[in-house]
């Protein structure tokens, strides 16, 4: 067990260390966004790992802790590795001082929110991973089966099941198999979500900064957003659906970061933030197909805001730094970029091209249908694509609006699962919002897209 938890915890700070290396050439120059690639990079990283050897047919803890040791002292015997090494161990002060300074910031109530909030959040979170095992359907169907049959197996590999649904795209449970590879137990398999549940704070969080919102607001804005009953419930649930909604909260925010309210504050690396943009949407198309659906919020977004700023001074500003990035990038710089690319169109790709030499579809077992007409046949559910579906959603969404029909459970049949923090203090917030801040009313109509189609 001790040289298992050795192997865990080097393959760990390996790829964290990879992490803070290649965040330099992605940074915003705003604090919590940086945070929030920096957790996508691990993330992402780590998935990439655990793909490769499961295909390899290496997916064991011994293989990649010897691995991963292996890596770090090839990367220590070289001068410059052990100089960032020393820069990423020291890391972890600045960040202890930058966390004191963010809370020395705030007024003594919210202090206290903040901190009944993270030891409920920690002792919730302790019991929900060691007593209460997954029970939701999707979970216990194909989620945690593809999870326990690789690892066991050894490989990444289709096999015999009840669902069809182990067909899915399966980024997600990928990265899952990170939580139990290495002791070959499923204890802590509860806690694959938590990384989702980060990546999604720090995301709002640099969303309200990047609307113009102050610390305090932001810190609100993220407590209210951490604490929704259905997000809660997918975090430690073993579902797919936290890494999608934290993916797609940092892409908001990276826009919002690109195309900023003033010039003085344009991203320090757009080409970067442009890299992590596409590596992030990829991501989350391998980790579930609804991707391609909410992605029309962040093309609107997008389009929008270009549009907005092309000939403000804040769109100069942001061409210079364009140009002075690809001008300054080196070699090392650009293979980078290319990996990073490269390994986003493998992860974004692998399930649906292989789905569509096995089974002639590359969205099997679904089907979609356009207009009224089944384009591509399947034996699941159906992707609809139509106005009917539009207005489906939209009376869906009435129907459940208020979360007063039934209690809320873990697949919101009857409610919106958003909890009295989002309906007694987030609607409010919202309509103020709408009518003292035009952009916020930007991304508001994005959110409405992404949400009703």
């Amino acid at each position: 067990m001790f040289l298992n938890l050795l192997f865990w915890i080097a393959h760990f700070f390996l790829f964290s260390f990879l992490a803070y290396i290649s965040l330099g050439y992605f940074r915003s120059g705003r604090r919590s966004l940086d945070l929030a690639i920096l957790v996508f990079l691990w993330i992402f990283y780590t998935t990439c790992s655990l793909m490769l050897f499961g295909l390899l047919g290496w997916l064991t803890g011994g293989a990649l802790g010897i691995s991963s040791l292996l890596v770090l002292l090839i990367l220590l015997s070289f001068k410059p590795c052990r100089t960032r090494l020393g820069q990423f161990l020291s890391s972890w002060t600045i960040f202890a001082r930058e966390l004191r300074r963010w809370w020395r910031d705030h007024p003594r109530w919210l202090k206290l929110l903040v901190g009944v909030a993270t030891v409920f959040g920690l002792v919730r979170f302790a019991f929900l991973i060691w007593a209460l095992p997954p029970f939701i359907w999707d979970s216990l169907v194909y989620h945690l089966t593809n999870v326990g049959q690789w690892i066991h197996q050894g490989r990444i590999e289709l096999f015999l099941t009840s669902s069809e649904r182990v067909y899915s795209p399966a980024n997600y449970e990928v990265f899952a198999t990170w939580f139990g590879v290495f002791i070959h137990h499923d204890l802590v398999i509860e806690a694959s979500g938590l990384p989702a549940y980060l990546l999604g704070g720090l995301s709002v969080f640099a969303i309200t900064r990047g609307l113009g919102g102050r610390q305090q607001a932001a810190t609100v804005a993220t407590i209210a957003y951490l604490s929704a009953p259905a997000f809660l419930f997918a975090v430690t649930n073993t579902k797919n659906d936290p890494y999608v909604a934290g993916v797609y909260l940092l892409c908001v925010a990276i826009l919002l970061n690109i195309f900023p309210i003033t010039s003085d504050t344009t991203t320090k690396k757009p080409v970067g933030m442009f890299m992590i943009f596409i590596a992030s949407v990829l991501f989350a198309l391998g980790t579930k197909t609804y991707m391609a659906h909410i992605f029309t919020g962040l093309v609107f977004l997008g389009v929008v805001e270009f549009i907005r700023n092309r000939a403000s001074d804040r769109m100069a500003s942001l061409r210079q730094k364009i140009t002075a990035e690809m001008a300054d990038s080196g070699t090392y710089a650009k293979w980078i970029f290319l990996g990073l690319l490269v390994s986003a169109m493998f992860l974004g790709s692998y399930w649906y091209l292989r789905n569509l030499s096995l089974k002639g579809t590359p969205f099997y077992p679904y089907s979609v249908r356009v207009e009224g007409t089944t384009m591509l046949e399947g034996e699941g559910n159906t992707f609809d694509l139509s106005p009917e579906n539009f207005y489906y959603n939209l009376q869906a969404f009435a129907s459940k609006f208020g979360d007063k029909q039934y209690r809320i459970v873990p697949d919101l049949s009857n409610t919106t699962g958003w909890g009295w923090v989002i309906y007694g203090m987030g609607l409010v917030a919202c309509i103020w919002a709408m009518a003292v801040l035009p952009r916020f009313r930007l991304v508001f109509v994005a959110f409405l897209m992404s949400f009703l189609f």
